[in-house]
């Protein structure tokens, strides 16, 4: 843990000393079609694929992008908490974050107009510590209003775009 309470002390003390400098862009993905709805995205660590279910014409050979959507936030959210609780000196001897949703599929295949993505998300974290005490648990589990994928899912990020016909 002191390796990692190290690096981000580090970090911090970087920002502290450049408190503007913390803004770049992110890595792209790039989702290429392999198949009717399977994507290989690729980024700069690696690539996944997903795909659709069967239902819908998929062949279920990955995940479905709302699930890896689902599994950024969860892994997001775990993520902020093993940084704040480094940061306070807590050693996490369990750490699990579930993220489920409900979503309408009508929305996505525009059959009826409801919203394409979740209507609602739910976010479960089961955290334990040999040393720290309940209220010091909630208040690291507290900091995932940090969590940038949280983030980004819980308000209207501007988006835009861009059309190449090839």
């Amino acid at each position: 843990m002191s390796s990692l309470r190290d690096a981000i002390n580090r970090v911090v003390r970087h920002y502290e000393k450049d408190p503007d400098g913390g803004a770049a862009p992110d890595a792209p993905a790039v989702a290429v079609r392999e198949g009717p709805l399977r994507m290989r995205v690729s980024g700069p660590h690696g690539e996944v694929i997903t795909d659709g279910a069967k239902s819908i014409g998929g062949d279920e050979s990955g995940p479905t992008p709302g699930w890896m959507l689902r599994a950024a936030l969860a892994s997001c959210d775990a993520t902020v908490i093993a940084i704040e609780a480094a940061r306070a000196g807590i050693e996490l001897t369990r750490l699990e974050v579930t993220v489920s949703s409900e979503t309408d599929l009508r929305g996505t295949l525009g059959v009826k107009d409801v919203h394409a993505g979740p209507v609602g998300m739910h976010v479960k974290v089961v955290v334990a510590s040999d040393n720290a005490t309940e209220d010091e648990l909630r208040e690291v589990v507290g900091y995932i209003a940090r969590s940038p994928v949280g983030d980004a899912v819980s308000r209207s990020v501007p988006m835009t775009t861009e059309i190449v016909v090839a």
